[in-house]
């Protein structure tokens, strides 16, 4: 996080490094589902852990949920911004 993040990988950048390393991409899986889950993670240090935070994390999906079904483009614009990536690589 802020102030000492340099560096955010893409999926294009996480293919580069792979094609660099001379690894096989077999699947690369955003994390996230949207704008509302990526806020609560930003938001995750104010908020208590326990039932609190399991019922603000529910709300978030849900909204992210309704919103992927429901407004135009909401999915394409949630897809730029995961909370990161599961990368599957391969050794040629």
């Amino acid at each position: 996080g802020s102030p000492d993040d340099y560096l955010r990988y893409t999926e294009s950048a996480l293919r580069r490094v792979a094609k660099k390393c001379a690894l096989e991409v077999e699947s690369i899986q955003p994390l996230g589902n949207g704008f509302f889950s990526v806020g609560m993670q930003m938001l995750r240090p104010a908020i208590p852990s326990g039932l609190v935070w399991v019922i603000c994390k529910r709300i978030a999906g849900g909204l992210d949920a309704f919103c992927n079904k429901l407004v135009p483009g909401y999915r394409t614009l949630s897809k730029q911004i995961p909370l990161g990536y599961v990368t599957v690589l391969k050794k040629n």
